[in-house]
């Protein structure tokens, strides 16, 4: 099975981060590691949040903590130490580029509804600075994915209970273990999760006609993080119209491209291998509605059955 693509990739001005040494308890032991945020503005002034977190000690081959550093947290520790935040150098922040980010979720029960929450994240391991004047013209100051997984729906997007002319796509990004290093490498399935995307109204009809549910797809965008003042005026019969103005934040990650889709067959999955993926995400969800915040422990089979029916191709469960 080949390795299916999750990368977003982020450049621009370095607004602040959260980064810090801390500790969790594993087992009964206290774990070093670095936690946190990083913001970084790109160029239409959208402030993208990325997520990070290194243990400060490696692991071996039976998941041990050995004695020896690892090289992400001391590459965070630099961050910490070294980078020059929009904060806290407002005249001389640094240009940063995140190369490796991937989407990720959070799955949680808010306090407000006791309802699930399921949102999407980014996350990264590595953030570099970018000093030189070519190297910055090279690197613009954007945010942009590619992603590969299953359309699990399209719908209309409605907001106030009216179509924006925009649609709604869920995929169910599949996440895999690497077995093996280098060209020799192999992968596995490991999870899914959803992640919400935006087709613009102008594109909507040809998204439409090109992508089915049910396909496996490579799609490609930008995510988008932006501020609208909006100024409405309601009139009155007499006197003065109010006018108020107020500000929209519009969030979310918007398809630009895709490339031509396939059936999942052609990417080695299986139905058996989708219904248990399916079947280990829902664990996981009755889990956190039980309280609990560990994954399901169900594994994803490899076998191979008949192809008369693409478990995927039903309405995605976890979809608000």
């Amino acid at each position: 099975m080949k390795s299916f693509i999750n990368n977003v990739r982020i450049a621009g001005t370095l607004v602040k981060h959260t980064l810090e040494e801390t500790t969790y308890t594993k087992n009964g032991d206290d774990v070093e590691c670095i936690r946190g945020e990083v913001i970084v503005r790109t160029a239409d002034g959208g402030e993208h949040e990325v997520k990070y977190f290194a243990n400060k000690y490696k692991k071996d081959a039976n998941g041990q903590f050995t004695s020896e550093e690892s090289k992400i947290y001391k590459s965070l520790q630099t961050v910490m130490a070294e980078y020059k935040t929009l904060e806290n150098c407002p005249d001389d922040p640094d240009y940063v580029a995140i190369k490796s980010a991937s989407f990720g979720v959070n799955d949680y029960i808010s306090s407000n509804t006791n309802e699930l929450v399921t949102i999407n994240t980014v996350s990264s391991n590595f953030i570099e600075r970018v000093i030189t004047k070519e190297k910055i013209e090279a690197t613009p100051a954007t945010a942009t994915f590619e992603v590969e997984g299953v359309i699990a729906s399209i719908a209309d997007e409605i907001i106030k209970n009216e179509p924006t002319g925009n649609l709604v796509v869920t995929m169910n990004v599949i996440t895999q273990k690497r077995i093996g290093t280098g060209k020799d490498a192999k992968y596995e399935v490991n999870d899914i999760f959803p992640l919400k995307l935006i087709v613009a109204s102008d594109l909507a009809e040809a998204f439409r006609t090109s992508f089915g549910e049910g396909s496996f797809a490579k799609l490609s965008g930008v995510l988008v993080n932006k501020t609208e003042t909006v100024t409405t005026t309601e009139k009155q019969v007499f006197g003065d119209d109010l006018v108020k103005t107020f500000t929209n934040t519009i969030r979310r990650n918007e398809i630009t491209s895709g490339s031509a889709p396939q059936s999942i067959y052609e990417v080695d999955l299986t139905d058996d291998i989708c219904s248990q993926l399916i079947s280990k995400r829902n664990a996981k969800i009755a889990e956190i509605k039980n309280g609990n915040k560990s994954s399901g422990t169900t594994s994803a089979a490899s076998s191979t059955s008949s192809r008369s029916t693409n478990p995927f191709a039903k309405k995605n469960p976890f979809a608000k």
